[in-house]
């Protein structure tokens, strides 16, 4: 008897068992309650801090095609990376037919770009999203960027959005004038605007 008297006075003393684990269970639960409330301010102060520094800017229509125009005239790229290939049936007018026409388009991962040296170099990841391939097999071209807009990204002080849109659609204006033969406007029965006879006075 006097042997267990430690054992019982042990087992005397202090809560029950099922006591201690409830609480145990408790602090663990709040603890990672905690955890995750601080975990998700960190993170969207680290959103934040993102957005400040970081640049995102969204092209759609014609403009897509100006700027990814402007990068490849303007811009350097590295041939390192990831790269995307489309073929489209479309008709080659010197050929007078339907053919497979391979081209390069920027990838969904993302391709990098830039111009200039050492600390005044500027730089922007373009991305592109992703296209259905029903519409690759259908001919879709690049003027068509309404459901698959470009992602311009770069840091915040290093490249002018507004600056860059202005010149890409002034060299897409341009382009198009050079691969763009003038038309005449009038009707055919119209003699005021129709050209002169060769030969006439």
């Amino acid at each position: 008897m006097f042997l267990h008297a430690p054992a019982l006075l042990f087992a005397s003393s202090g809560p029950p068992l099922a006591a201690v684990d409830g609480w145990q269970f408790a602090g663990g639960a709040a603890a990672l309650t905690l955890i995750a409330a601080t975990f998700g301010k960190v993170r969207e102060f680290l959103t934040h801090l993102t957005r400040i520094a970081i640049v995102s800017v969204n092209v759609r229509g014609y403009q897509a095609e100006a700027v990814l125009l402007e990068l490849r005239s303007s811009f350097r790229t590295s041939k390192w990376g990831p790269k995307s290939y489309l073929g489209w049936m479309l008709h080659v007018r010197p050929v007078r037919r339907v053919q497979l026409v391979p081209m390069e388009v920027t990838p969904s991962a993302g391709r990098l770009w830039w111009r200039g040296a050492g600390w005044r170099r500027s730089a922007v990841w373009v991305r592109r999203g992703e296209s259905k391939d029903e519409e690759m097999h259908d001919g879709l071209t690049c003027r068509n960027w309404e459901e698959k807009p470009l992602t311009l990204l770069f840091l915040r002080g290093t490249l002018d959005s507004d600056d860059l849109m202005a010149r890409a659609a002034e060299r897409f204006n341009a382009f198009e004038a050079r691969h763009k033969p003038p038309r005449a406007v009038g009707t055919p029965c119209d003699s005021s605007t129709a050209p002169p006879a060769i030969g006439a006075a």
